[in-house]
C-alpha cells in the first residue's frame, strides 16, 4: 500500500512538473498598441474606484471601429446594499471620474473615435453583493445598476435561481442628474 501511494505521489508530482515546464513558458500574446492606453486608463480608474468607493474591478470591454475606441465598458462589484439615491450618485460620480480620466489621458487620445469622450461612449455596471460574496442582493434592493447609452438601468433580482430580474427601471442620465441636484 505504501509503495502504491509513493508511485501515485511521484506520478502526480511529475505531471505538475511537466505541465509547468511545457505550459508555463508559453509566450503571452502581447497587447496591441491601440489597446495599451485603454488598459492603462481602465486600471488607473479601477484603482481610483477601489480607493474612493471600495468597488472591486471585475471586467473590461470595448467596442471599436477601425481600431478607434467607440465605447469603454467597466464592471465592478460592491459588497454593500445601497438605496436607489445612493446608487444614482455613485454611478454618476463614476461616470464623471471615468470620462475625466479618459479625456485627460494623453496616450489614449489618438485611439478615441470621439473627442471628447462622452457619457454615450461609456458603459459602467455595478453589481451589489450581500456580505457572503456569493449572491447579489434581492428584491426590493437593487442588485445591479448599469449606465449605458445615455440611460441608467436599475435592476432587482428574484430570490430563487435562476435569478431573473424581477424589476428593471430606467431613467436618462440627465433625469438622474436633475434628481441628484434636487436631492
Amino acid at each position: 500500500m505504501k509503495k502504491t501511494l509513493k508511485y501515485i505521489s511521484f506520478a502526480l508530482v511529475s505531471v505538475f512538473v511537466i505541465y509547468f515546464l511545457v505550459f508555463k513558458n508559453e509566450p503571452v500574446e502581447p497587447i496591441p498598441e491601440n489597446e495599451k492606453p485603454v488598459w492603462a486608463v481602465s486600471l488607473q480608474t479601477a484603482k481610483e474606484f477601489k480607493d474612493k468607493y471600495n468597488l472591486q474591478f471585475i471586467g473590461l470591454g470595448q467596442s471599436a471601429d477601425d481600431k478607434l475606441l467607440n465605447t469603454l465598458k467597466l464592471s465592478f462589484v460592491l459588497e454593500k446594499v445601497l438605496s436607489k439615491e445612493e446608487i444614482r450618485k455613485l454611478v454618476l460620480n463614476c461616470a464623471d471620474n471615468l470620462l475625466n480620466n479618459i479625456n485627460n489621458f494623453k496616450e489614449i487620445q489618438p485611439f478615441l473615435a470621439a473627442h471628447p469622450f462622452q457619457e454615450k461612449n461609456i458603459d459602467i455596471s455595478i453589481f451589489f453583493y450581500r456580505d457572503n460574496k456569493r449572491s447579489t442582493t434581492i428584491h426590493p434592493n437593487i442588485c445591479c445598476v448599469s449606465l449605458s447609452n445615455n440611460f441608467i438601468y436599475y435592476s432587482t433580482n428574484e430570490p430563487l435561481p435562476p435569478h431573473p430580474y424581477k424589476t428593471r427601471q430606467k431613467e436618462t442620465i440627465e433625469e438622474a442628474r436633475q434628481k441628484v441636484r434636487e436631492g
